[in-house]
């Protein structure tokens, strides 16, 4: 008979029980993993997929809606305020036709120059200005949860 000259034991064999004796642990401070978290170097092209993508998910509510500007956001339709059903009459004004279309036309240009980069940071600041008011002003069909989340999307970019 030949001996058996391995070593190996039932808990030799389970790789959640192996030791590694070179393996030290090191313990960190909440400020150095604060710090990494918030400071450590990261590949920035999921932020620009973002950058460039959300625009035109915003757009596909805004762009149907394009046509029906004067009824849905002017004193010339019937506008249905959010701000209004809390009892807020005068919390903010219901433009004119001429520059509800302006506005939203305004709104629609910045989120395309916001998706091609050009003055990016100023497009931001319009369209998360504009996109927010046009959507509240017609609480009934423009405010959904899509608009919803998208919006915060923008906020949070």
């Amino acid at each position: 008979m030949a001996e058996h000259t391995s070593e190996t034991t039932a808990d030799d064999t389970n790789p959640r029980s192996r030791r590694r004796p070179d393996r030290r642990v090191e313990t960190r401070s909440l400020s150095e993993h604060l710090h990494d978290f918030f400071y450590a170097r990261e590949v920035p092209y999921s932020l620009a997929v973002v950058r460039i993508v959300l625009p035109w998910i915003l757009m596909i509510a805004a762009l149907p809606r394009w046509f029906h500007i004067r009824e849905l956001y002017s004193l010339d339709g019937a506008p249905a305020p959010m701000w209004e059903g809390f009892g807020h009459v005068d919390l903010l004004p219901v433009f004119s036709p001429t520059f509800a279309v302006a506005g939203y036309t305004l709104m629609l240009c910045c989120l395309v120059t916001m998706s091609l980069g050009w003055r990016t940071r100023t497009s931001i600041l319009l369209a998360m200005v504009l996109y927010p008011y046009f959507g509240l002003t017609d609480a009934l069909s423009t405010l959904t949860k899509y608009t919803v989340v998208s919006t915060h999307v923008l906020l949070l970019l």
